[in-house]
This record gives structure tokens, C-alpha cells and sequence, in this order.
């Protein structure tokens, strides 16, 4: 509110205030579910997009009890896996692909995680662990090339 109060009384927009025009055009990406992902894939193509994000984590399981710090079995390491795997066949080269795990898992886990998927080369994956687990991303983004993206629920109010 203070740097629009501060662009109208100097008649410029806050834009200018920050240090000018940067670009003309920012990149966007369409977030999805994993189901229908190849049909996803195609309206986001013919809508111009270059880039798109899928859920990956299930919380269908019944045996996932706690929200978060979840643990991952070989066979449900597998499970995601496979659909990462399929997902990317299915949307195919020309879209940048990023995954989103909304910080269910632990550092074991997401570590897992993060390095089953490296030969996606994702844009990013997203909370493989909670975002305030400081350390465990530590340890995460240390241990993959897979780049990791955290914070979109860290906010002041």
C-alpha cells in the first residue's frame, strides 16, 4: 500500500518506483490433477502455455493417517514413479513439467522421491517435504539434481 501511495504522489506507476519495465512477457504454467493427464496436456498446448504442473502425492491412501511426514514403501516409491513416468510420456517433450507433493512426505521419503525422478529432468518438484522442514530441503536439494521449489503457503497473514 506504501509504494502505491508513494507512486501517486510522484505520478508514476509502482513499477517505476521498483526500477522500471522489465519484460514484456512472464512465463506461466497451468497446475493440474494427474488424472486426464493427457488430455491436460493437449488444451494446455493449444492454449499457448510451455509448461505445466501435476499433483503427485495420493491422498487417497487409507493407510496415510497423519497429513504429513509421510513414508514412502518400495511399492508406493514405484506408484508415483510410474505415474511420473507415464505423465511425461503422455504430454511428451515440447511442455516443461513440474510435480507438486505439497510437503506431505519425510526427508527419507522426499529424498527418495526427488532422485526416482531425476531422469525427468523436471522444471521442479514441489514440497517433497514440509516447507518449514528447513533441514530435511537442506538435505534434499544437496542430494538431487531435481530442482526443488517450496513456500507457495508461507505468508504473513
Amino acid at each position: 500500500a506504501l509504494w502505491d501511495l508513494a507512486g501517486k504522489a510522484q505520478g508514476v506507476p509502482v513499477y517505476r518506483l521498483l526500477g522500471g519495465k522489465f519484460r514484456d512477457r512472464v512465463r506461466l504454467y497451468v497446475d493440474s490433477a494427474h488424472t486426464d493427464y493427457k488430455e491436460r496436456a493437449a488444451e494446455v498446448k493449444e492454449k499457448g502455455f510451455t509448461a505445466i504442473k501435476f499433483d503427485l502425492d495420493d491422498t487417497r491412501s487409507p493407510h496415510k493417517m497423519d497429513p504429513w511426514n509421510w513414508s514412502v514403501t518400495p511399492d508406493e516409491l514405484k506408484s508415483i514413479v510410474d505415474i511420473a513416468f507415464e505423465i511425461r510420456e503422455g504430454i511428451g517433450a515440447s511442455l516443461d513439467l513440474a510435480m507438486d507433493l505439497h510437503g506431505r512426505y519425510d526427508a527419507t521419503a522426499g529424498l527418495k522421491i526427488a532422485q526416482a525422478l531425476e531422469p525427468l529432468d523436471l522444471m521442479w518438484l514441489e514440497e517433497p517435504v514440509p516447507p518449514e522442514n528447513i533441514d530435511a530441503l537442506d538435505k534434499i536439494t544437496k542430494a538431487t539434481r531435481t530442482p526443488i521449489c517450496v513456500g507457495e503457503n508461507l505468508y504473513l497473514r
